[in-house]
């Protein structure tokens, strides 16, 4: 077969910590899109068909120009996965990530021991600052009993090692309880459980929040 038809799929992370600038104040997004278009685009297109994947929230083909770091999550295990299934049946040469590395789904390296070889290229400084980051609030599907919920939080923190974070749980904004969590290491995801007590006869809107430290990369994400 020709090589033309084997597909090569380049994943890029739109979470957005790719938004942060870096020591030489570059983004990290603008960093990839010119690794994209100045170096792969370039060496690859003549040899394979390659396709260009944005992941965040979700998958989808993406261009270079229209690359953004808006996504509220970099689930690398994921975006591994949809490329498996995207391409079922066709001949995918390898996978190229272009990430800077903070999976928040904690099953990176499990997805990437079962499909084609994977080619990380790691963007942005190692250390580029501090950032603390409410990645989910979800429901739990089974009702505890006629009044309580399980609500369950995930979050990262980057730049502050196994510093506990706290979460704080806000019922129609008023706080109602607190949670401290520690991680089991720098960048590793942290999970906790609140139960909640939702009100009858109107809907109940719940937030969970961690506090704002000097000199944060990225404020947005502290609730969700």
């Amino acid at each position: 077969a020709d090589a033309r038809d084997a597909v090569v799929a380049v994943l890029v992370d739109t979470s957005r910590s790719m938004s942060i600038e870096d020591a030489d104040g570059q983004a990290r997004i603008e960093r990839a899109r010119r690794i994209l278009a100045e170096r792969l685009l370039p060496a690859l297109g003549s040899q394979f068909h390659v396709e260009v994947l944005g992941f965040g929230d979700g998958v989808a083909p993406i261009t270079s120009e229209a690359l953004a770091a808006v996504g509220r999550r970099s689930d690398v295990a994921g975006a591994l996965t949809a490329v498996r299934t995207r391409y079922r049946g066709r001949a995918v040469a390898g996978v190229i990530l272009l990430s800077d590395g903070g999976d928040t789904s904690g099953a990176g390296e499990r997805a990437a021991e079962d499909g084609p070889p994977v080619y990380g290229i790691g963007v942005g400084s190692p250390v580029a600052g501090k950032d603390r980051e409410i990645l989910s609030v979800t429901v739990a599907e089974t009702i505890l009993d006629d009044s309580r919920v399980d609500l369950a939080v995930s979050a990262v923190s980057h730049g502050l090692g196994n510093a506990p974070i706290e979460l704080r749980l806000l019922e129609n904004g008023r706080p109602i309880d607190v949670k401290r969590v520690t991680p089991a290491a720098q960048g590793s995801p942290v999970r906790e459980v609140f139960q909640v007590s939702p009100g009858k006869g109107a809907p109940t809107v719940y937030t969970v929040e961690t506090p704002l430290i000097a000199g944060e990369l990225v404020p947005e994400n502290n609730a969700r």
